[in-house]
């Protein structure tokens, strides 16, 4: 049995796929630049994979960082 591809879950599936991988290059490139000694890029990467990746709640760390992230 073969998946319908214009089906309605296979299209939520195939979205849902697409915003993980762009969140996984986002995260790629964030700690990229951070291996250039950038505490801020270091930081923003570690919450944005928290959240985005982990599906982790970051708004206190943010919080608590947002003088060196702004």
């Amino acid at each position: 049995m073969t998946a319908d591809p214009g089906a309605e879950a296979v299209l939520a599936g195939a979205r849902g796929l697409a915003l993980r991988l762009a969140y996984a290059l986002t995260t790629a490139l964030l700690v990229e630049h951070a291996a250039w000694g950038d505490e801020q890029a270091e930081l923003a990467a570690r919450l944005w994979a928290r959240r985005w990746l982990r599906h982790e709640e970051i708004a206190e760390d943010a919080h608590h960082h947002l003088d060196l992230l702004c």
